[in-house]
Parts: C-alpha cells; sequence; structure tokens
C-alpha cells in the first residue's frame, strides 16, 4: 500500500516539473544573458571613456612629444590617437574612432581646429584652448535574441581639457 501510492503520485509530478523548466529556462537564460550583455556594454562604455580620458591627459602634460620630438604634446594628432588606444583595454580602436579639435575654452567654445587637417601650428593653439577627445564605437550583442531587442548602440565619450602653454613645472 505504501509503495504503490508514491509512485503514482512522483510520475504526474516529474513530468510536470519537465515541462515547468521547459517553459521557464528560455525565460531565465534570456535574463541571465541580458544581465551578461549589459555588463559587456557597461564595460565597453568604461573602457571608451578610460580612452578619452587618457588621450586628452596625453595632449595637455606639458612636454614634447616622445613620438615626434621637437613637437608639443597637444599638437601631437598621432600621439594623443596612441594614447587613446593604449587605454583602451576591451575595444579595439581605429584611428577613425578618436576624434580630435581644439576651441577657444569654455567661456566662448568655438572650434577652430581639428586632427582631420593635421596637426595643428604650434603657435595656433595658445594657453586658454582647450583639446576635444571624442572616442565613438559601436556595441552589439553577438547573442541574435539581444540584438533585435538592443540593435547596435553607438557608445561615446567626450574629454576637454585646457591646454596651458608654456608653463614650467617646478
Amino acid at each position: 500500500m505504501k509503495g504503490s501510492g508514491s509512485r503514482r503520485s512522483t510520475a504526474p509530478e516529474r513530468g510536470a516539473t519537465v515541462v515547468e523548466f521547459a517553459v521557464v529556462a528560455p525565460l531565465l537564460f534570456l535574463l541571465l544573458f541580458g544581465v551578461i550583455e549589459i555588463g559587456r556594454l557597461i564595460a565597453t562604455y568604461t573602457s571608451v571613456s578610460a580612452a578619452a580620458r587618457e588621450g586628452a591627459r596625453y595632449a595637455v602634460a606639458v612636454s614634447e612629444s616622445p613620438f615626434t620630438p621637437g613637437v608639443p604634446r597637444y599638437a601631437d594628432c598621432a600621439g594623443i590617437k596612441e594614447a587613446a588606444k593604449a587605454k583602451s583595454v576591451l575595444v579595439d580602436l581605429d584611428d577613425s574612432d578618436i576624434f580630435i579639435g581644439w576651441d577657444t575654452g569654455p567661456d566662448a567654445p568655438s572650434m577652430f581646429h581639428t586632427c582631420d587637417a593635421g596637426n595643428p601650428a604650434t603657435d595656433t593653439v595658445t594657453s586658454g584652448h582647450r583639446v576635444i577627445v571624442r572616442v565613438s564605437t559601436e556595441f552589439s550583442s553577438p547573442i541574435p535574441l539581444i540584438s533585435n531587442i538592443l540593435g547596435t548602440l553607438n557608445v561615446e565619450s567626450e574629454q576637454k581639457r585646457t591646454v596651458f602653454k608654456g608653463v614650467v613645472g617646478g
């Protein structure tokens, strides 16, 4: 009596458990992979932000470029891009992902030169001008369902730093 009652009740319960798992598992996996992809998106933004910050920091350092002797760092477009790319750990940046420009400062921001036109003449940039480093990349998920939901996102960060030309440390 004892054995026959327990056999009848466990077989339908096992079948119900398998059906419940089959219904709930896709939702759990979507949630799990969604959390992982949001983490990847945040890591991508952090990498892009660090790259822009490092490029701007390099540009306002008071010294000559280690890449191009005799050129100040604020005028070294290639050096600024290399500094930004070196700091980007998770994202493989190209030169086209990095925009570098100069404006007249926070009081009257008007762009007067970009690296697309080549390195600026060292007499064009004066103290109080700002260097602008903008890094952008695209993020998309390799998981088709999440990629359909999010699409392709543009991840961008911009840093502006004031150039102090002729400052001597000491």
